[in-house]
């Protein structure tokens, strides 16, 4: 199945690519999908606070990752599972993509304007 996922994400139309860290199955995605030159830029991680490198203590393997992550692509964001600290992850998904539809929406009128 990872092998599907790869192939699927390093498709050009293959925008976004949102790994929910909620197991170790997942951990293992990502650190697939970030040594891959085409999908890495894609990448949007959401982490469970606890392990995010905001809050987490340094020297980890995978808040190695998750450095070496944010210092190329940025889009790691912490979650917490009871949305009491911090949003759901289901809560983060929604308002990524939300914004990135209105994102894309205006960029396809003011290129459509433009001709």
């Amino acid at each position: 199945m990872l092998v599907t996922l790869r192939s699927r994400a390093r498709e050009d139309e293959v925008e976004k690519v949102i790994v929910i860290l909620a197991s170790e199955g997942s951990v293992v995605e990502l650190a697939q999908f970030a040594r891959d030159p085409k999908i890495r830029p894609k990448l949007v991680v959401l982490v469970p606070y606890q392990y995010h490198p905001w809050y987490s203590e340094k020297g980890s393997f995978l808040t190695s990752l998750y450095m070496e992550i944010m210092g190329v692509v940025s889009h790691i964001y912490p979650y917490d599972r009871t949305g009491d600290k911090h949003p759901k992850a289901s809560e983060i998904v929604t308002t990524l993509m939300r914004s990135y539809r209105l994102n894309k929406l205006a960029s396809t009128m003011y290129d459509n304007a433009g001709q």
